[in-house]
């Protein structure tokens, strides 16, 4: 689990090595385990445990938010850094798709994978190069339609609606693994320009002093 590259494990998924079953122990059985209690073909239906807990409408909000008031509370001196950071909007006058970078005019085509993290780059870029809060939602439905399978329109209006009532906050840099992770590849060009929105903002500059 310390490691990045160990997954967790899905109950009663099988190990691709030993192909033995992630199986649900209680408390009381961990000391008595085998791993012969772990083949699948020993498994009955009686003996599959229902592993999903009960939980209540808005639980994991709460822990969340608890968990922010804790780090706020314990943090005074990072949320000041972090404020002090804040992102400044920046108005792209005359916007061409053209100063698009390669990977999110690739996003733009539509995906197959990747899709909340792909909405979450367009919706903060788009915020972040001043676009009109229209023209995005008109873009961000037109990018939808061409996703197989398509988010549901009223999750998209969820996180369009989120987006508004907080800070702007430019897209993920071109060095994280959140582009890989949708298979994206940033482009040398794209590395070198860092983050999405420096790279609009150069294409742009260097369009208008061509002009």
């Amino acid at each position: 689990m310390v490691s990045p590259r160990h997954l967790f494990r899905v109950p009663y998924s099988l190990h691709e090595k030993t192909s033995l079953c992630s199986v649900v122990l209680s408390s009381k059985e961990i000391e008595g385990f085998e791993l012969k209690n772990a083949d699948p073909m020993n498994l009955s239906s009686e003996k599959i445990k229902n592993f999903i807990p009960n939980s209540e409408e808005n639980e994991a909000k709460e822990l969340l938010i608890q968990a922010l008031d804790w780090f706020k509370e314990k943090n005074p001196e990072e949320e000041k850094k972090n404020f002090d950071k804040e992102f400044q909007q920046i108005k792209i006058e005359n916007f061409s798709d053209s100063y698009l970078p390669p990977s999110i005019q690739k996003i733009l085509q539509g995906v197959q994978d990747g899709k909340k993290r792909s909405l979450f780059i367009l919706i903060n870029l788009f915020r972040a190069i001043g676009m009109d809060k229209n023209e995005i939602e008109k873009r961000i439905y037109s990018w939808n339609e061409k996703n197989n399978p398509q988010l549901k329109k009223g999750y998209i209006q969820s996180q369009i609606s989120w987006a508004y009532k907080n800070k702007i906050i430019p897209p993920p840099n071109f060095d994280k693994d959140y582009y890989k992770g949708i298979g994206i590849l940033p482009t040398i060009e794209e590395m070198r320009f860092k983050n999405p929105v420096n790279y609009v903002v150069k294409k742009s500059r260097a369009n208008s002093q061509k002009e």
